[in-house]
């Protein structure tokens, strides 16, 4: 199938387990609607052999990928450069390179292509690809880079960018890992005294540092406390991820309510 050999180019998996354990195929329209997501465009047949076409050959005809990412402490850091050099000889085109940190501090340089390691030559269609090896200033810190390029030609110029992300070569190990244990529970059922009918987060704080203190405990593990959507009560149907259930404020804590004497005695 043409067509997941455009998805599998793009990363996308074809095949997946069901919650059945049976193994399904993703469907064509579904690839096409992701794809098409990625601006790939996949409608017609031709639509995929030019897809095909294009992405098998973007590592000669890319000038440098969208995103590179760097080890930390690398002594020799370098991204691989694909210059178009059917119009010229290497020793005419010329590289000027701009390096910039996420605090905008920038590095800048030019060199000539002749002067960067070659990985490899290729011609496609006609036209001749050069693969060289750019080295990046050595001892990078950690963290976001924009590395802007510019090759100059007799005939022009052409532009590249790339994201350069210098991360850790794993995640963060505690030195002497432990184990931790907890508790569950469904902070609607929690009871204590001054609540109006359901835990609130007054009896949680109480829980969890009882919990914590008197049984050495690690951990509290909570049903969903997001905002739910009106005339829903399943906490498991959000209608928000990014605000908390007003039904589980603690009133009394609440500043403009101690303060309010029409409130109090409303609610009173």
């Amino acid at each position: 199938n043409p067509l997941h050999g455009v998805a599998k180019l793009h990363d996308l998996e074809i095949n997946y387990q069901d919650g059945m354990g049976e193994w399904q195929v993703a469907p064509d329209a579904t690839l096409q609607v992701i794809l098409g997501m990625m601006n790939v465009q996949t409608a017609s047949p031709d639509d995929i052999q030019h897809a095909l076409v294009v992405e098998r050959e973007k590592p000669w005809t890319q000038l440098i990928q969208a995103v590179t990412i760097i080890p930390t402490h690398d002594p020799s850091p370098c991204v691989m450069l694909a210059i178009p050099v059917f119009d010229c000889v290497p020793h005419q085109v010329g590289v000027r390179w701009e390096l910039q940190d996420e605090h905008g501090n920038t590095t800048k340089g030019a060199c000539l292509v002749s002067s960067l390691k070659s990985r490899g030559a290729k011609s496609l269609r006609g036209l001749r690809y050069s693969r060289r090896v750019f080295p990046l200033p050595a001892s990078l810190k950690m963290g976001y880079y924009t590395l802007s390029i510019v090759v100059e030609k007799p005939s022009g110029r052409v532009k590249g960018h790339s994201l350069i992300i210098v991360a850790p070569p794993r995640c963060y190990e505690t030195p002497a890992p432990k184990k931790y244990w907890g508790i569950t529970l469904q902070l609607y059922g929690l009871r204590g005294s001054g609540n109006w009918g359901i835990g609130d987060f007054s009896n949680l704080r109480k829980m969890t540092s009882w919990v914590g203190k008197r049984l050495g405990a690690g951990m509290v593990g909570l049903n969903p406390l997001h905002t739910l959507t009106p005339g829903l009560v399943s906490p498991y149907s959000p209608s928000s991820r990014l605000f908390h259930n007003p039904l589980y404020l603690h009133m009394e804590s609440i500043q403009e309510f101690r303060t309010t004497p029409a409130i109090r005695q409303w609610v009173a």
